[in-house]
Order: structure tokens, then sequence, then C-alpha cells
């Protein structure tokens, strides 16, 4: 995502701060030719690896140190009344399951929009890359 430039702003994996921005990236998403919600998902730019549990958006100003929304497992919490929207892996697994090997976030096709934590190094064809600084550009 970084290599990507528009108008000459860097790209980076997207920080999704509320439900309708989420809803607008999926539906764009799902649009894109060779997309299909039965069997693609997306990266987009949320991360544990730094602390394993504590969910932050990385991006412009906060590629270490990242702006923190969900603390914990599948009975975690949102900081700060953040926006989240975890779903289900592909085999049920209500998300984030705590896995220490999943450190990134997809975007699911199957469950629409909702998200999971992945291995970083597992494929995804999809990606979903904003540009310009986040919305949230606050350090926590």
């Amino acid at each position: 995502a970084n290599s990507r430039c528009y108008g000459g702003q860097p790209g980076y994996l997207a920080n999704i701060d509320s439900e309708d921005e989420n809803d607008y990236l999926y539906a764009k998403l799902s649009k894109k030719p060779h997309f299909s919600a039965n069997t693609h998902d997306a990266w987009i730019g949320a991360t544990d690896m730094k602390n394993e549990g504590v969910f932050s958006w990385i991006g412009p100003k906060h590629l270490i140190n990242g702006v923190k929304f969900w603390e914990g497992d599948e009975n975690g919490q949102a900081i700060d009344g953040r926006y989240t929207n975890w779903g289900q892996d592909s085999s049920g697994q209500s998300q984030p399951d705590s896995n220490g090997e999943e450190d990134c976030i997809e975007m699911r096709g199957a469950s629409p929009g909702r998200w999971n934590d992945k291995n970083c190094y597992q494929p995804n064809e999809f990606f979903i890359v904003e540009f310009g600084p986040p919305a949230s550009t606050t350090d926590h």
C-alpha cells in the first residue's frame, strides 16, 4: 500500500472509523472486477503485531505506535468507544480469536464487511488503500 500514490499522496491500508465508512469501503470492494464475496477478502490497516490482543490502526504518523481500537479476544472491548466490526473466520470462530499467529486484519467478503484476524503471510488478492492523512491521527 505504501508504494501506491494518488495526487502525490502515499497510500496506506485503510483505517476504518465508522460503520458508514466500513459499508462504503465494502460496497466499493464488492464492485471490483474479479471480486467474489464468497471467495475473496481484503487486507485493511489494523494489526496486533506489536502487542498481542491489542489491535491498532497503522498508517501515516502512526506506523509503529498505532491508534488502539480493541483490546482482548472475541470477549474483549473497544477502546474509547471506537468502531469495530468483528465477524467470524471461515470455520465460524468469533473474532478476534487471540491466535498468536494472526496479527493482520482482513475485511471478509463472505460475511459482508466483517473483520477477521489472519496470519499476515497468508495471501489475500485484495487490499483497501487510502490516501492522505487518516481521520484518526492521535496515538494512544
